[in-house]
């Protein structure tokens, strides 16, 4: 890398989102998921700070180019699946462990003890 340059990729799954996310289908409704668009969007400020760092280095501009990921941010985008996992562990929560095994449908052959 020429001097002045540097590049840092936060994204630890990137090449593993490019097969999962397919942008062709970034206008159909029927397609649409939150996470999913929330991670396109992530993903698009990869490949644009990528492009960018190209584009510096051809015209031989000296400035670094960076994409990193924050972390989890609560944005109006997000804000609907945040309620609705909370409503969801609130659910759990309200009963007792032995009374969750019970109900839980996914869950076969426990046995559950009092201690």
């Amino acid at each position: 890398m020429a001097s002045g340059h540097a590049w840092h990729d936060a994204s630890k799954l990137t090449s593993k989102v490019m097969e999962l996310y397919k942008f062709p289908h970034l206008n159909d409704k029927t397609w649409y998921s939150d996470t999913r668009a929330y991670s396109q969007s992530k993903l698009a400020n990869f490949f644009h700070a990528k492009e960018m760092a190209i584009r510096f280095k051809a015209e031989g501009v000296d400035i670094t180019a960076n994409a990193v990921h924050p972390g989890f941010i609560m944005t109006p985008l997000m804000a609907m699946r945040f309620k609705v996992e909370m409503a969801r562990a609130k659910r759990m929560i309200r009963r007792t462990l032995p009374q969750y095994l019970f109900f839980n449908k996914q869950i076969t052959n426990v046995r559950v003890r009092s201690i």
